[in-house]
Protein backbone atom coordinates (compact mmCIF):
# COMPACT_ATOMS: atom_id res chain seq x y z
CA UNK A 1 0.00 0.00 0.00
CA UNK A 2 2.77 2.44 0.97
CA UNK A 3 4.69 1.57 -2.19
CA UNK A 4 1.64 2.30 -4.35
CA UNK A 5 1.10 5.64 -2.62
CA UNK A 6 4.75 6.56 -3.23
CA UNK A 7 4.50 5.71 -6.92
CA UNK A 8 1.25 7.67 -7.29
CA UNK A 9 2.57 10.71 -5.40
CA UNK A 10 5.84 11.01 -7.31
CA UNK A 11 4.12 10.38 -10.65
CA UNK A 12 1.68 13.24 -10.00
CA UNK A 13 4.52 15.41 -8.65
CA UNK A 14 6.60 14.83 -11.80
CA UNK A 15 3.66 15.53 -14.12
CA UNK A 16 2.89 18.82 -12.34
CA UNK A 17 6.53 19.94 -12.50
CA UNK A 18 6.97 19.19 -16.21
CA UNK A 19 3.50 20.25 -17.32
CA UNK A 20 3.88 22.78 -20.13
CA UNK A 21 7.56 21.99 -20.70
CA UNK A 22 8.78 21.97 -24.31
CA UNK A 23 11.34 19.72 -25.94
CA UNK A 24 14.23 21.52 -27.64
CA UNK A 25 15.19 19.74 -30.85
CA UNK A 26 18.79 19.26 -31.95
CA UNK A 27 20.22 22.47 -33.36
CA UNK A 28 17.41 24.57 -31.89
CA UNK A 29 18.37 27.06 -29.18
CA UNK A 30 15.67 28.03 -26.73
CA UNK A 31 16.23 31.75 -26.18
CA UNK A 32 13.66 31.88 -23.38
CA UNK A 33 15.25 29.14 -21.26
CA UNK A 34 15.87 31.58 -18.41
CA UNK A 35 13.13 34.10 -19.09
CA UNK A 36 11.23 35.76 -16.27
CA UNK A 37 8.41 33.24 -16.66
CA UNK A 38 10.84 30.29 -16.66
CA UNK A 39 12.58 31.59 -13.53
CA UNK A 40 9.23 31.99 -11.78
CA UNK A 41 8.41 28.39 -12.64
CA UNK A 42 11.76 27.20 -11.28
CA UNK A 43 11.16 29.21 -8.09
CA UNK A 44 7.78 27.54 -7.79
CA UNK A 45 9.37 24.07 -8.04
CA UNK A 46 11.92 25.04 -5.35
CA UNK A 47 9.14 26.44 -3.13
CA UNK A 48 7.15 23.20 -3.43
CA UNK A 49 10.27 21.23 -2.51
CA UNK A 50 10.81 23.43 0.57
CA UNK A 51 7.17 23.03 1.57
CA UNK A 52 7.35 19.25 1.27
CA UNK A 53 10.58 19.25 3.28
CA UNK A 54 8.83 21.09 6.13
CA UNK A 55 5.84 18.76 5.94
CA UNK A 56 8.27 15.90 6.22
CA UNK A 57 9.80 17.18 9.46
CA UNK A 58 6.52 18.17 11.08
CA UNK A 59 4.82 14.88 10.27
CA UNK A 60 6.83 11.86 11.50
CA UNK A 61 4.46 9.51 9.67
CA UNK A 62 5.57 10.99 6.34
CA UNK A 63 9.34 11.08 6.90
CA UNK A 64 10.03 7.57 8.17
CA UNK A 65 11.97 5.31 5.83
CA UNK A 66 9.67 4.49 2.95
CA UNK A 67 7.23 7.27 3.85
CA UNK A 68 5.78 9.36 1.04
CA UNK A 69 7.97 12.38 1.79
CA UNK A 70 11.07 10.59 3.06
CA UNK A 71 12.91 11.61 -0.13
CA UNK A 72 12.55 15.26 0.88
CA UNK A 73 13.79 14.81 4.44
CA UNK A 74 17.35 15.95 3.77
CA UNK A 75 16.82 17.96 0.59
CA UNK A 76 15.56 21.20 2.12
CA UNK A 77 18.90 23.01 1.94
CA UNK A 78 19.22 22.17 -1.78
CA UNK A 79 15.81 23.63 -2.60
CA UNK A 80 16.55 26.72 -0.48
CA UNK A 81 19.91 27.26 -2.21
CA UNK A 82 18.25 26.84 -5.61
CA UNK A 83 15.52 29.32 -4.65
CA UNK A 84 18.11 31.88 -3.54
CA UNK A 85 20.11 31.41 -6.75
CA UNK A 86 17.09 31.91 -9.01
CA UNK A 87 16.05 34.98 -6.97
CA UNK A 88 19.52 36.49 -7.35
CA UNK A 89 19.65 35.67 -11.05
CA UNK A 90 16.28 37.35 -11.51
CA UNK A 91 17.46 40.49 -9.70
CA UNK A 92 20.59 40.82 -11.86
CA UNK A 93 18.67 40.10 -15.07
CA UNK A 94 16.03 42.69 -14.23
CA UNK A 95 18.69 45.23 -13.27
CA UNK A 96 20.42 44.76 -16.64
CA UNK A 97 17.29 44.71 -18.79
CA UNK A 98 14.81 47.08 -17.14
CA UNK A 99 15.29 50.83 -17.08
CA UNK A 100 14.99 52.41 -13.62
CA UNK A 101 14.50 48.97 -12.09
CA UNK A 102 15.62 50.16 -8.66
CA UNK A 103 12.92 52.83 -8.51
CA UNK A 104 10.28 51.74 -5.98
CA UNK A 105 12.37 48.63 -5.32
CA UNK A 106 11.46 48.55 -1.62
CA UNK A 107 7.73 48.73 -2.19
CA UNK A 108 7.80 46.18 -5.02
CA UNK A 109 10.17 43.65 -3.50
CA UNK A 110 10.27 44.07 0.26
CA UNK A 111 7.00 45.47 1.58
CA UNK A 112 4.98 42.30 1.04
CA UNK A 113 7.72 40.21 2.72
CA UNK A 114 7.78 42.48 5.77
CA UNK A 115 3.98 42.44 6.07
CA UNK A 116 3.92 38.62 5.90
CA UNK A 117 6.71 38.43 8.49
CA UNK A 118 4.77 40.45 11.06
CA UNK A 119 1.46 38.72 10.35
CA UNK A 120 3.26 35.43 10.99
CA UNK A 121 4.89 36.83 14.15
CA UNK A 122 1.51 37.95 15.50
CA UNK A 123 0.12 34.45 14.89
CA UNK A 124 3.02 32.65 16.59
CA UNK A 125 3.18 35.14 19.47
CA UNK A 126 -0.55 34.70 20.11
CA UNK A 127 -0.14 30.93 19.98
CA UNK A 128 2.75 31.06 22.46
CA UNK A 129 0.71 33.22 24.84
CA UNK A 130 -2.18 30.77 24.68
CA UNK A 131 0.25 27.98 25.57
CA UNK A 132 1.68 29.93 28.51
CA UNK A 133 5.03 31.04 27.07
CA UNK A 134 6.69 34.08 28.63
CA UNK A 135 9.25 36.40 27.05
CA UNK A 136 11.48 39.05 28.58
CA UNK A 137 11.22 42.53 27.09
CA UNK A 138 14.68 42.15 25.57
CA UNK A 139 13.87 38.79 23.98
CA UNK A 140 10.60 40.17 22.65
CA UNK A 141 12.44 43.07 20.98
CA UNK A 142 14.90 40.63 19.37
CA UNK A 143 12.01 38.61 17.97
CA UNK A 144 10.20 41.68 16.68
CA UNK A 145 13.23 42.94 14.72
CA UNK A 146 14.14 39.47 13.43
CA UNK A 147 17.34 38.64 15.32
CA UNK A 148 15.62 35.73 17.06
CA UNK A 149 12.30 34.15 16.14
CA UNK A 150 9.00 32.88 17.45
CA UNK A 151 9.34 30.17 14.81
CA UNK A 152 12.82 28.92 13.82
CA UNK A 153 11.71 28.55 10.22
CA UNK A 154 11.40 32.34 9.96
CA UNK A 155 15.16 32.81 9.41
CA UNK A 156 14.61 33.12 5.66
CA UNK A 157 12.82 36.46 5.89
CA UNK A 158 15.57 38.57 7.54
CA UNK A 159 18.10 36.70 5.39
CA UNK A 160 16.42 37.71 2.12
CA UNK A 161 15.73 41.24 3.39
CA UNK A 162 19.45 41.73 4.13
CA UNK A 163 20.30 40.61 0.60
CA UNK A 164 17.61 42.79 -1.00
CA UNK A 165 18.72 45.83 0.99
CA UNK A 166 22.37 45.22 0.12
CA UNK A 167 21.50 44.74 -3.54
CA UNK A 168 19.57 48.01 -3.63
CA UNK A 169 22.17 50.21 -1.96
CA UNK A 170 25.13 48.67 -3.80
CA UNK A 171 23.72 48.99 -7.32
CA UNK A 172 22.07 52.31 -6.56
CA UNK A 173 25.40 53.88 -5.61
CA UNK A 174 28.09 51.85 -7.41
CA UNK A 175 28.30 52.66 -11.12
CA UNK A 176 30.78 49.94 -12.07
CA UNK A 177 28.69 46.76 -12.05
CA UNK A 178 31.78 44.56 -11.75
CA UNK A 179 32.56 46.25 -8.44
CA UNK A 180 28.91 45.84 -7.48
CA UNK A 181 29.04 42.11 -8.19
CA UNK A 182 32.14 41.77 -6.00
CA UNK A 183 30.49 43.69 -3.17
CA UNK A 184 27.28 41.68 -3.27
CA UNK A 185 29.35 38.48 -3.30
CA UNK A 186 31.16 39.74 -0.20
CA UNK A 187 27.82 40.45 1.51
CA UNK A 188 26.61 36.94 0.67
CA UNK A 189 29.83 35.43 2.03
CA UNK A 190 29.66 37.42 5.27
CA UNK A 191 25.98 36.65 5.76
CA UNK A 192 26.62 32.94 5.16
CA UNK A 193 29.44 32.89 7.73
CA UNK A 194 27.28 34.79 10.22
CA UNK A 195 24.42 32.31 9.82
CA UNK A 196 26.76 29.34 10.20
CA UNK A 197 27.79 30.52 13.67
CA UNK A 198 24.43 31.85 14.84
CA UNK A 199 22.14 29.31 16.45
CA UNK A 200 18.91 30.99 15.35
CA UNK A 201 19.82 30.66 11.68
CA UNK A 202 21.02 27.06 11.56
Amino acid sequence: MVFCLNIAFYFIFTVLIFYGARYSYKGFFEEEYLSLNACKNLQGIAAIGILLHHFCWFSPVLNIDGGILSLFKNLGYIFVAFFFFISGFGLISSLNSKKDYLNNFFSKRMLSIIICFYIMNIFYFSWDLINGSNYSNFDLILKIIGISFFNDGSWYIPAILILYTSFYFIFKNVKDKRVGYCLIFLIILLETLFFLFTTNYR
